[in-house]
């Protein structure tokens, strides 16, 4: 946020910072922004794929600016149609596992069936703190780092 913040601060036109954690009237569908903005494609498993980096993208913030935008592009190629769909049939398996058995880990292995963007798959600790918010995650990794 303070990233952002410094950014769009720098604008001289006016604009809004709409965030993927707002919830209620001011919420933007990301992902679906994604997809109409040609950034990452919504695939069958409601994975946001970007054709490079696969599903390891992070959608946090959507600024609006007030100018006058590009002419519409035609829209993106899915990735996913060359794919046999691995995701999908996932999808279908954690959905359908009694929801006190599902854990972070199936929803991972969710992602991890997406051959796309192997090589841009976040760090463990990444992972980690990304599905369970716990700060002692992010701890553990800057004491890493202090380290090395």
């Amino acid at each position: 946020m303070r990233v952002v913040g410094a950014a769009v601060a720098r604008l001289a036109n006016a604009h809004e910072v709409r965030w993927a954690h707002t919830v209620g009237a001011k919420m933007v569908a990301m992902q679906r922004l994604a997809e109409d903005a040609g950034l990452a494609y919504l695939s069958p498993a409601k994975l946001s794929i970007h054709p490079r980096y696969g599903p390891w993208i992070a959608l946090r913030a959507a600024v609006v600016v007030d100018v006058d935008g590009p002419p519409p592009s035609p829209p993106m190629a899915a990735p996913c149609d060359a794919c046999e769909f691995a995701c999908s049939r996932r999808f279908g398996e954690v959905i359908a596992m009694p929801p006190g058995e599902r854990n972070w880990r199936q929803w991972l292995s969710l992602r991890d069936s997406c051959p796309l963007g192997l090589e841009y798959r976040y760090s463990e600790d990444q992972i980690e703190y990304h599905y369970t918010k716990d700060a002692a995650i992010l701890a553990r990794a800057v004491a890493r780092r202090l380290i090395k």
